[in-house]
């Protein structure tokens, strides 16, 4: 088991299905690229940091500013929520936004949705635009000005 917090430079992904994500899970071990925790149910909101966990002062005030400045939050509530709905959240530590790429490249292979990247100052969503579920607000963005076009 891992020291490492979830989310930072970690990539998560949903997978419904049990035996897809354990599939999924060895795929990208037998790649070389890491074997990622497989959460479920109350485990995964054990598992992801979130701004309530225990911080010293100064790192509390500066997680909070950037998170108030991003959906870094509800992004990782949502998460919770689809395992607590029976959904398995796929958590990956990845060294950059290539290694995230390729690892969302293999996640895709198995149904994977809500693929997103926490890296150090931002969170970058890899859903591929093809997947309707959950699209990032610049998609949502870029559709309703081509709409309004």
């Amino acid at each position: 088991m891992s020291e490492d917090k979830i989310p930072r430079s970690h990539v998560l992904a949903v997978i419904a299905s049990t035996s897809a994500a354990e599939e999924a899970a060895a795929d990208l071990e037998r790649r070389g690229l890491g074997r990622p925790d497989v959460l479920a149910g109350e485990a995964a909101g054990a598992k992801i940091q979130t701004t309530a966990d225990k911080r010293n002062p100064i790192a509390a005030a500066l997680k909070f500013a950037v998170e108030h400045l991003s959906e870094e939050e509800s992004y990782l509530e949502q998460y919770e929520e689809q395992a607590q709905a029976g959904a398995r959240v796929l958590a990956l530590r990845v060294k950059d936004r290539s290694q995230a790429e390729q690892v969302r490249d293999v996640l895709q292979l198995y149904g994977a949705v809500n693929i997103r990247f926490f890296g150090k100052l931002a969170v970058a969503d890899l859903t591929p635009p093809t997947n309707p579920s959950a699209p990032s607000d610049d998609r949502r963005l870029r559709r309703g000005t081509e709409t309004s076009s």
